[in-house]
């Protein structure tokens, strides 16, 4: 073979392990037992431990490269899927997008539920939403609240923020001003083991209104091509770890 043949299919193959690289985000709010992060001198890090890292060990898998994860702030998540500088985040659903035009969803992964929990004692029974009218509700910043969007808006709810889950979950409860949390059945059981006390346990009422979720992920337009490779991870991942 002449050299610069040789040298061509040397960088065809380089190209194409380059192409099936892939590339995972994890939104930095995110906690255990979904994903677990820490912080170093040069920002958020991902555990090698979590849903979110053994689902990205399945999909390498199906990939010439190791996967490369990326832990992101929740607020950059749909710019940087839009405009292709991230190929893809898994936990996530089609609605908490307000933009779907440049993104695909692949196929469910792992179910969560999102729940209402207080502490307070004497806040009644909340089943359906206007039960919510004028309590605060504890949410996290830049997360999408389709449900009790009508609520914010209104102002029926005084919605309080915080932005970093873990924080955010620890001041709620702590706070005396807020009335009910808002929060995922998964992390709630992960940080009744790991913090009882904070969260109070003895103390802890969870309402009969509740969201069953199918959580995906979303992959940027401009990689399509990663999508057949998660579906394939998924598929592999919830035979072994049914939905």
């Amino acid at each position: 073979m002449p050299p610069y043949r040789f040298a061509y299919t040397i960088l065809l193959i380089l190209l194409s392990v380059k192409c099936n690289a892939l590339e995972m985000g994890v939104a930095s709010s995110q906690v255990a037992p979904v994903a677990s992060i820490y912080y170093d001198s040069n920002g958020p890090k991902l555990r090698p431990e979590g849903i979110l890292y053994e689902l990205g060990q399945y999909a390498e898998n199906y990939t010439s490269e190791k996967i490369r994860y990326k832990v992101i702030p929740r607020g950059d998540v749909d710019t940087l899927l839009s405009n292709g500088q991230l190929q893809s985040v898994c936990y996530t659903r089609a609605e908490w997008h307000p933009n779907l035009d440049n993104i695909l969803l692949t196929d469910a992964f792992m179910q969560d539920k999102e729940i209402l929990v207080s502490i307070k004692p004497h806040i009644p029974k909340i089943q359906k939403y206007n039960d919510l009218n004028g309590m605060a509700i504890g949410l996290m910043e830049h997360y999408q609240y389709p449900r009790f969007r009508h609520l914010i808006d209104s102002k029926a709810v005084i919605p309080v923020y915080h932005k970093r889950e873990i924080y955010n979950i620890i001041g709620l409860f702590r706070d005396k001003k807020v009335d009910v949390i808002l929060i995922k059945e998964r992390t709630l059981k992960h940080l009744l083991e790991v913090i009882p006390d904070i969260v109070g346990k003895e103390r802890l009422y969870s309402h009969p209104l509740s969201t069953n979720l199918l959580i995906h992920c979303a992959v940027s337009k401009h990689h399509k091509k990663q999508l057949p490779v998660l579906n394939k991870a998924i598929q592999a991942y919830t035979q072994d770890h049914p939905l």
